[in-house]
């Protein structure tokens, strides 16, 4: 026996409240023709007589009084539950986080937009930047607020910036480059930079302009936090690059010089697929940071 879907059995019961297939299919937007056929259908699956036809309609056998009495509750279940999972999925919005970001940001945005929209919560993933834009790909998350996909975005990722900082070498007094107010990508060529971990963006930024400068970075790998690692390139001569955030203390015996390349800046925001409208809770925290944000 083929099972009866919850469309033939709304069908079924419309017919036992008209007790009229013209009218009755008319409510389920269905041909006269379309109906008559799922009611033989389900009929015939269920062996038994829901309807006695006549020139004025059709009247209810008791197998079919007994059918709607059964499944109408059902039914109405049905609708409730799917009314409520559908209304708990339009209030919540699953946002991919990276830490730095928020710190950036405002460390309070995301609870002063939680105070400010009570109707929708937020399902919130800490991941490292890279995860944040696999998240959005695989449609883990909606959004991630995080840097944006360079180096990973497949054409179908869209980046809104909310944020924007400066890019600086941290490096040891005695360096060749030391001396300079600022310095350019072209500048740090064949110098040794160390590198930090494969889905941070400054790893990925940094890569990515030196191929479109027609450049192949030197870089050393060396495993770290971003602490430890600035203290490496101060102790053995190194670059460490590093955003703004990152570059607040420079160890004894290190510089701190800006990197003026126009193409090379921190930038926070938002990732997400262009192939999928936005909800309107998305839409809404993407306005609410940006009128947050202090700097754009």
């Amino acid at each position: 026996m083929a099972d009866i879907g919850i469309d033939k059995i709304e069908a079924i019961l419309k017919v036992y409240e008209t007790q009229n297939i013209t009218k009755a299919a008319e409510e389920l937007y269905l041909s006269q023709q379309a109906l008559s056929k799922t009611v033989k259908y389900v009929e015939g699956e269920l062996g038994v007589s829901l309807f006695l036809r006549s020139a004025r309609g059709v009247l209810p056998t008791s197998m079919g009084t007994r059918f709607y009495q059964a499944f109408a509750p059902i039914l109405q279940q049905y609708r409730t539950q799917l009314k409520e999972f559908r209304s708990i999925s339009q209030c919540r919005l699953r946002l991919g986080l990276a830490v730095a970001a928020l710190r950036r940001i405002g460390s309070s945005v995301l609870n002063d937009f939680s105070q400010a929209n009570p109707g929708i919560e937020l399902d919130i993933v800490q991941q490292p930047d890279e995860n944040n834009i696999f998240s959005v790909i695989s449609g883990d998350c909606e959004l991630s607020l995080c840097p944006p996909p360079t180096g990973i975005d497949d054409g179908n990722l869209e980046f809104i910036e909310v944020w924007r900082e400066p890019i600086y070498i941290v490096t040891r007094q005695d360096h060749p480059l030391a001396g300079r107010k600022s310095v350019t990508i072209r500048d740090l060529d064949r110098h040794p930079i160390i590198r930090s971990r494969d889905g941070d963006f400054t790893f990925r930024a940094t890569a990515d302009i030196f191929r479109r400068r027609g450049l192949v970075p030197n870089f050393v790998y060396t495993i770290g936090e971003f602490e430890l690692l600035r203290d490496i390139a101060v102790k053995k001569g190194y670059l460490f690059i590093c955003p703004e955030l990152h570059s607040r203390y420079v160890p004894q015996g290190g510089v701190l010089i800006p990197i003026t390349d126009p193409d090379f800046i921190m930038k926070e925001g938002f990732v997400f697929r262009r192939d999928i409208t936005l909800s309107s809770q998305a839409k809404r925290l993407i306005q609410f940071v940006q009128d947050y944000s202090p700097h754009k």
